[in-house]
């Protein structure tokens, strides 16, 4: 799924945001055959926020996995970008496993 809103007259012309998610399954079969190969599902997010004055985007990605050998691959990013109308810029990126 993608959508985009840009307002482009009026009060807030120049404001424009954007939102998109997929999801999916996947398979991983490692060079090595003594590990385990494991398939799952994902997720992934985005969402993007601009005016003329700030700017913002963030995104998240999890991941769910079972491997061969019954283990369970879990993992989460979390990435967040802003600009402000001073040009301050803040940005983070929270992976974690578990």
């Amino acid at each position: 799924m993608f959508h985009v809103t840009t307002l482009t007259s009026g009060i807030g012309a120049g404001t424009f945001w954007a939102t998109g998610t997929q999801t999916g399954t996947f398979a991983f079969t490692p060079d090595d055959p003594a590990q385990p190969s494991f398939a799952g599902h994902f997720t992934t997010w985005f969402g993007d926020n601009n005016n003329l004055q700030n700017g913002s985007e963030t995104s998240t990605f999890s991941l769910r996995g079972t491997g061969s050998d019954g283990s369970t691959l879990i993992f989460h990013d979390v990435m967040h970008a802003s600009v402000s109308a001073s040009g301050v810029v803040n940005t983070f990126d929270k992976p974690s496993c578990g």
